[in-house]
């Protein structure tokens, strides 16, 4: 089977999918397969996960009530700059 006849068995909504099994062999297998694949996945995953939280629900406060954390108070940052700048 080519590789256009499997896209197009995968584009026919109608029909049942396939159920594909890799049946390469071992030497093939060691020249097609990434090694790192689950590696560089779960990092890329770590990485993403890391950032939205930082961006998305340490800074923002509605976000934060919703994951149950304490609302940062933006009243006492203020205050801080303010007795900088005049003092």
């Amino acid at each position: 089977m080519t590789t256009a006849e499997f896209a197009g068995l995968l584009a026919e909504c109608a029909k049942p999918q396939p159920f594909v099994l890799d049946a390469r062999s071992q030497p093939e297998y060691a020249v097609s397969h990434i090694r790192t694949a689950v590696l560089i996945i779960s990092s890329a995953s770590i990485l993403l996960t890391g950032v939205l939280y930082e961006l998305l629900i340490k800074r923002i406060n509605i976000s934060r009530f919703l994951f149950g954390l304490k609302p940062i108070d933006i009243r006492k940052n203020y205050k801080i700059k303010i007795l900088e700048v005049y003092v």
